[in-house]
């Protein structure tokens, strides 16, 4: 089944006044946030322009699709790019002001609610066309169903929560139909579904709601200090662990499904938008809006292990199924960050005359911080590091000792560790002989040709003269003509 992640994050302030209040916030903290942790530049952004919102990867890692918000009213966007190029390859026409995003787990179709418009577009991934829109039926007259958040279960059925009939709703993946309705009291906000279980956050309050699937009117509720409201659930892979942040709030806890109990809260001190769970278990990724930074917690303890710097207004976040690797997208830097271990792009080869000035240059693809430059003499069996190698470009003076000589870089980061790139072989020719020069009036022969020069340089002087005689005569018979006149 595809990790679909990044669907529930996200919050219902029409688009408009969430940019203004993001900017105003991003006013007051400026430069006074103080970050904990060292952060990051990221090194790897695919542009996408306007508004991107919820995003989601495919199981094999090679495909993205970002949900995208444009201002103005119109529809919104559902792109498809490359994780590997970073290339934008198609994108169609959705609701706008996205939310959510999941995947069916045959990834044949997405999901992608409408903030604003409640509606469930159901997108043909293949053709990349809306094959249907769903409305949530009303539970009174009038009363149609606002979707919000989506998740999937294990079965394949496709949960929503629908924040003006207090409920959430399991859908027909394939018609669309209400099969089930969980009654949460309130208004519903993120949800999450693993090991048997619904869990609804309820954004009036602190609390969150737990629904036994096989019986749907069995409920427990438990408190959660995320004020001002609990709004975000990000579920470990395997369901041990459920993590839950307020709207607007600096604050995420830890709850223990075993026995659903709170184990403890953290204090980020910047505004929390979700977050998602390693594969392992280990860690979490939650996105700072406010910081422009993605905060790496270790999920044993909380504590803070570091950030990444990513673009502007970070809200909605997916891993890379697996892996270490997520994709955050900027709903102000209308782009998407590539975060986790570094991916070092190989260095070209390069060839030069001995004397030279030579240079190799240094990139990563996701998060790096440092490089360190390394050179192999016996064809890479051992590696040794360049003195003061240390910057993204290696630059020297090429000498003949330099031939067939190897160069690679490691480049590493404190959170994600390091990796080395592919080699780049230097060629160095040596410089050419200059000729020896001609000893006093002595002819010299050409190099190439062997041909001695002076009967060509006799000829070339006997026709100018002849030239100059000829020119000077045809002045004088001139000079001679219009006397005579």
């Amino acid at each position: 089944m595809p990790l679909c992640i990044g669907a529930q994050w996200g919050d219902v302030m029409p688009l408009g006044r969430r940019i203004a209040a993001a900017l105003a916030t991003a006013t007051m903290v400026g430069a006074a946030l103080l970050l904990p942790s060292p952060a990051f530049a990221e090194s790897s952004t695919v542009t996408v322009g306007d508004f991107p919102r919820p995003v989601a990867i495919s199981s094999d890692g090679t495909r993205g699709y970002a949900a995208i918000a444009v201002a103005g009213g119109g529809p919104g966007r559902l792109v498809e790019f490359d994780t590997a190029t970073d290339q934008v390859l198609r994108e169609t026409a959705i609701q706008n002001e996205p939310l959510s995003l999941v995947f069916s787990p045959d990834e044949t179709r997405a999901y992608v609610t409408g903030e604003v418009s409640g509606l469930i577009d159901v997108i043909d991934l293949e053709s990349l066309t809306t094959v249907a829109t769903w409305t949530v039926p009303p539970v009174a007259p009038g009363d149609n169903g606002r979707a919000q958040f989506l998740a999937v279960g294990p079965d394949g059925a496709l949960y929503a929560s629908v924040r003006n009939q207090a409920r959430v709703v399991r859908l027909d993946p394939v018609s669309g139909e209400v099969e089930v309705s969980f009654n949460t009291g309130s208004l519903p906000a993120g949800i999450a579904v693993g090991g048997g279980y619904l869990y609804v956050a309820v954004s009036v309050g602190q609390t969150v709601s737990r629904f036994d699937l096989a019986a749907p009117t069995t409920v427990s509720t438990i408190d959660v200090p995320t004020a001002p409201a609990t709004y975000y659930l990000a579920l470990s892979p395997d369901g041990s662990q459920l993590w839950v942040s307020g709207y607007t709030s600096t604050i995420v806890a830890r709850v223990d499904t075993a026995d659903f109990t709170t184990r403890f809260t953290v204090n980020l001190g910047a505004r929390v938008a979700g977050g998602v769970v390693a594969a392992d278990g280990a860690r979490i990724y939650v996105p700072l809006e406010n910081a422009n930074a993605v905060a790496v917690l270790d999920t044993a303890d909380g504590s803070e292990l570091g950030r990444v710097a990513v673009g502007a207004d970070p809200r909605f976040i997916a891993f890379v199924p697996g892996t270490q690797w997520a994709w955050v997208s900027n709903v102000l830097g209308a782009s998407l960050s590539l975060i986790g271990p570094p991916i070092p792009q190989a260095p070209t080869d390069v060839a030069a005359v001995e004397g030279e000035p030579v240079s190799f240059s240094a990139a990563a693809r996701a998060t790096a911080d440092g490089f360190r430059w390394q050179r192999s003499d016996d064809g890479g069996a051992t590696w040794v590091d360049v003195p003061g190698g240390t910057d993204a470009t290696l630059s020297f003076v090429a000498t003949l000792a330099d031939d067939g000589a190897l160069f690679r870089f490691v480049a590493s980061t404190e959170l994600f560790g390091s990796a080395e790139s592919e080699s780049a072989l230097l060629t160095v020719s040596p410089a050419p002989v200059p000729p020896a020069p001609c000893p006093g009036a002595q002819a010299c022969p050409l190099p190439a040709t062997g041909v001695d020069v002076a009967p060509l340089a006799a000829a070339v002087g006997g026709m100018l003269l002849a030239g100059g005689l000829l020119i000077a005569a045809t002045r004088r018979r001139g000079i001679r003509s219009r006397a005579r006149r």
